[in-house]
């Protein structure tokens, strides 16, 4: 899971399996070139979780580590029908990814361990699964170039406690671990001890099965890649599949190609269902509307997906200085505060910047990207456009527009996650400097 000169970010609540991985991947660290980073997020939902938070950061100090941590209320953030175990998921994988940004790594460890891989086959086998449910949870899961990886995948939550007690390493109890208010809870105290009765081994019989599922679930993903050539055709906004061909395979196989291909050209999760009508209108013709703003119709031989234009995003915003402003059409909030002398934070994902404030020219402004926009990038000598910086970063077309870019009366001074102006950067002359941190916001 991990290679010579990788470098990861950890995961660290400060509870028994992240401390265990820590540890592990420490002693691992100097053999293999390992540059290691510690992430916390605080949920701030219990009285504890600044302990915790400290804990974690006297942990990474005690080993000369670097440290990032956020605090969120994760119980105001919910989207609308989100439970709190799935927006606090959701939100835990959001800030690991801006650490990984952050820290320019290429992994991120987490502490999930053999029990949490059956709790998950149990829990998603509930809620109603296929094949890739009872996978449980991957030990390697790729984002673009970012990998998460579970090291400790194969390790029961038993040993890991034990390894931690005959070395006597500390860690911390989360006492909502215990509480049978949550779903998982319910399986972990309740249903397992039970099935248990049935079968002492129970735990091994459903860590099998999640083994067995994801050699299947491998099998048919490589058969999806190889049935997907010579059928699909698309662009940013149309995605054809030619029907002749989808149905000469196997229903099952169909179903996973609607499945790989629309996820690829939506971002969006379907269910069987959605899928069934999708294959429907193949079979008889007619058209229906998907989530995320996706019309599906036949048309000929073929099925074609196409995305609704969004709206144009525009908006203009002055920045309180200091202070915080909230840019609702970027989901984020952007906090302000001069401090004298000179500053500088280095920050890969360039969400968090110090700027020469003898560089900067009358009010600030935030706003979204203008075509024609240029600056200046940290580093060089002459202009570049906007749109070629997006390009050159991989950043798709329809997030360009809500990323926010921060303008005093001269121009372009930063465009947030992606390039400061050379015109701003602090030098030796530096007498006051603006930090400005990006912060996500729902």
């Amino acid at each position: 899971m991990v290679s010579p000169g990788d470098r990861v970010v950890v995961a660290v609540s400060g509870g028994p399996d992240s401390v265990c991985l820590l540890h592990l991947l420490l002693q691992i660290s100097q053999e293999l070139n390992l540059q290691l980073f510690v992430a916390h997020l605080n949920h701030m939902l219990r009285e504890e979780a600044i302990d915790e938070e400290e804990f974690v950061r006297e942990l990474a100090e005690k080993y000369s580590l670097p440290f990032y941590s956020e605090r969120i209320e994760v119980a105001k953030k919910l989207r609308k029908g989100e439970t709190l175990e799935e927006g606090a998921r959701r939100i835990r994988y959001d800030f690991l990814r801006r650490a990984g940004e952050r820290f320019s790594a290429n992994k991120i460890a987490l502490g999930h361990n053999a029990d949490d891989l059956v709790e998950t086959v149990l829990l998603n086998l509930i809620r109603g699964t296929g094949i890739r449910g009872l996978r449980g949870i991957p030990p390697v899961r790729m984002e673009g170039a970012m990998a998460f990886i579970r090291p400790l995948i194969e390790i029961w939550r038993e040993e890991i406690t034990e390894y931690l007690k005959e070395r006597n390493i500390p860690y911390k109890i989360d006492r909502s671990n215990l509480s049978l208010e949550f779903t998982r809870n319910k399986i972990r105290h309740q249903l397992i001890p039970l099935l248990e009765e049935i079968n002492p081994k129970v735990k091994l019989a459903i860590y099998r099965l999640g083994e067995i599922a994801g050699e299947i679930n491998s099998f048919i993903e490589e058969e999806v890649k190889k049935a997907k050539e010579g059928i699909v055709k698309k662009d940013e906004s149309v995605l054809l599949l030619n029907i002749q061909r989808l149905f000469a395979f196997h229903p099952a196989l169909q179903k996973e190609i609607i499945r790989s291909v629309l996820a690829e050209f939506t971002n969006y999760e379907m269910g069987r269902e959605e899928i069934e009508r999708i294959l429907e209108v193949g079979r008889r013709g007619g058209a229906i509307t998907l989530p995320g703003r996706v019309d599906v119709r036949r048309v000929g031989d073929e099925l074609q997906f196409k995305k609704e234009k969004e709206r144009k995003i525009e908006y203009e915003i002055p920045l309180k200085i200091p202070g915080g402003t909230s840019i609702p059409e970027a989901k984020m909030r952007i906090e302000a505060e001069i401090i004298e002398g000179k500053h500088l934070v280095k920050d890969a994902s360039c969400r968090e910047v110090t700027l020469d404030m003898e560089g900067i020219k009358g009010r600030l402004i935030a706003r979204n990207w203008r075509r024609g926009d240029r600056i200046v990038p940290l580093g060089m000598r002459n202009e570049k456009k906007l749109q070629d910086i997006f390009v050159d970063k991989k950043i798709p077309r329809e997030e360009r527009r809500r990323i926010p870019i921060i303008c005093d009366e001269e121009g372009i001074i930063w465009v947030v996650g992606v390039a400061i102006s050379e015109r701003v950067k602090v030098g030796e002359g530096t007498r006051r400097v603006l930090y400005l941190r990006a912060i996500p916001e729902e």
